[in-house]
């Protein structure tokens, strides 16, 4: 039996890496999830809503790590472990420390490497450090699976080795599942609703200045409740305090109350890129908050960078001039079509070198 493991530490790994999982056992093969505590509560919970139980859990999440400290824990533990398991694959997902340490312990190791959600490029420093991690993973997968015609394309332009084939996006088909079941409880709150999030990196030190452009758009929608889910990093969730009475200051979401949330909103403000592609797939309007992107190219898209100002002014352009909130309204399979997993499955199953 062919035998994977895949190695997540946040969130949105879990998302995308728990469809794929289930697609490779569906073919007969093993999937192990190695958890990294990267995230915390966030990770547990998320494979908990998957059904994931981690068959390894080296590191657990530690308050206050730095990205290093955790790449250092990683190229101690994870070698050891992948010796004694000798997988035919190390499945990794997108950009982050976690993933760039799995991939620099799998390739360190010599066991067939697979990277998942490869070739999103900015070619700039932000946003930090994932462009440099997926830049620097690239170069040690064995198969590159890419969501878009484009991410392919500019893995062939790097001239990186391995097979490169395009899927689609597996975040999709995970947020085909969780919609599939019944709704968690929501937030109780009146009026239409506008999901802001924000943890970005680079929009830390701004955040008070969010939270004072979103008291302009408060005020200016009134008939809107704006929900705000703090980050759990500290700092971030420490400059949040008292915003005003129609943004409601939420703890952290399960992945299940924000996958039925998304359906529902007028707009959605957001930093993250894995909202981005939700929403471009179920057609929300969205404000990135981000002066570059991966993505962006989806009608309901767009990118404002991160002035407070302008989100004040787009944001009150768009939730008082329905027309233009309509020509949004658009969904898209342009990040994939919610059947990524099986044909990511299909290219490691018959593609991917084993170890064997």
């Amino acid at each position: 039996m062919p035998t994977y493991i895949l190695i997540a530490g946040t969130r949105p790994e879990v998302i995308k890496l728990s469809p794929v999982a289930a697609a490779l056992r569906r073919r007969g093969a093993r999937a192990d999830f190695c958890a990294v505590g990267q995230h915390g509560d966030l990770l547990t919970e998320t494979l908990a809503a998957f059904g994931e139980v981690p068959r390894y859990t080296p590191i657990p999440f530690r308050s206050g790590r730095t990205p290093q400290e955790l790449l250092a824990e990683m190229l101690i533990a994870l070698p050891p472990l992948l010796a004694k398991a000798n997988p035919d694959g190390v499945i990794v997902q997108g950009d982050t420390t976690t993933a760039f340490g799995g991939a620099l312990a799998a390739f360190y190791c010599r066991f067939p490497l697979i990277h998942i959600e490869a070739g999103l490029r900015t070619y700039d420093r932000f946003p930090f450090p994932e462009e440099a991690h997926r830049r620097m993973i690239a170069p040690l997968a064995a198969l590159h699976l890419c969501p878009t015609d484009t991410d392919a394309d500019t893995l062939r332009i790097e001239r990186v080795t391995g097979r490169i084939a395009v899927t689609g996006n597996s975040g999709l088909d995970g947020l085909r599942m969780i919609l599939a079941r019944p709704a968690p409880a929501l937030p109780a709150v009146p009026g239409r609703l506008i999901l802001c999030t924000i943890h970005r990196r680079e929009n830390a030190a701004l955040l008070p200045s969010f939270l004072a452009a979103l008291k302009e758009i408060a005020n200016a929608a009134p008939d809107h409740t704006i929900l705000f889910p703090a980050h759990p990093s500290p700092a971030p969730t420490a400059a949040v305090g008292n915003a005003h009475p129609r943004i409601c200051i939420l703890p952290p979401l399960s992945y299940p109350v924000c996958a039925h949330l998304l359906p529902r909103l007028t707009l959605l403000l957001t930093d993250s890129g894995g909202l981005q592609e939700e929403a471009a797939f179920l057609g929300v309007p969205t404000l990135v908050l981000r002066e570059k992107s991966e993505r962006g190219d989806a009608p309901s898209l767009r990118i404002i960078g991160s002035d407070p100002a302008k989100m004040v002014t787009e944001a009150v352009r768009l939730l008082t001039d329905e027309g233009a909130r309509t020509a949004m309204r658009k969904s898209s399979t342009r990040y994939g079509d919610g059947h990524a997993a099986e044909r990511m499955a299909g290219e490691i199953l018959v593609n991917a070198p084993s170890n064997r």
